[in-house]
């Protein structure tokens, strides 16, 4: 019954239009030419990294020589990943790395009321992590958080801010705090939007 309940659950998703993803591989210059990525740690230090290393193929949302003050400059990074013609945003999926650091985490668009769409734009946040005890371990995880309706208009471009949230671990001055590996918008495409 389960089963046939998630047959039906995923068919009445796609007949409301096509999904479509797009996304950004932080750390690696070609995915990023197509979106801005701003504060972000591109180099991170020499480390294990949950088995990468320090490939390149991610980058570190709070850098390790950014200042730790109480309005949190430094403590975020963001990307603005191109929207997609005729496509809604729906969902922020983060792909990142669950360290021995304190990762917690607040995810944030830029958006504007619907029913206002010349009103400024301003960070509306969509979701956080916490963690409720520190890991002894490194596993790259992904989270998705939903978008909230009436912010966005189909094909608006979405930029994604990452905040940490939990305090400076001890190795934060070599390592920095939060590996990120992708930021992904999904959409829907051939909906309506605001």
């Amino acid at each position: 019954m389960r089963n046939v309940l998630m047959v039906l659950a995923a068919a009445l998703f796609l007949a409301t239009g096509a999904v479509f993803a797009a996304d950004v591989a932080l750390g690696q210059a070609e995915p990023e030419s197509d979106a801005s990525a701003v504060g972000w740690d591109q180099h991170p230090a020499a480390g294990n990294w949950g088995g990468r290393g320090a490939d390149g193929s991610f980058a570190v949302a709070w850098e390790h020589d950014s200042p730790d003050v109480p309005d949190n400059t430094g403590r975020f990074a963001e990307v603005t990943i191109p929207g997609r013609p005729g496509c809604l945003p729906t969902a922020v999926k983060i792909g990142w790395l669950a360290g021995v650091a304190n990762d917690d985490f607040c995810v944030l668009v830029q958006a504007f009321k619907c029913s206002s769409p010349s009103s400024p734009k301003q960070y509306v946040a969509i979701g956080c992590f916490n963690e409720d005890e520190y890991n002894t371990t490194e596993t790259w995880t992904e989270n998705t958080f939903m978008l909230p309706p009436n912010v966005f208009h189909p094909g608006q471009d979405v930029t994604v801010q990452i905040r940490v949230t939990g305090n400076a671990w001890w190795g934060f001055g070599t390592w920095g705090q939060l590996g990120v590996d992708y930021v992904k918008v999904m959409a829907r495409c051939g909906s309506g939007g605001c």
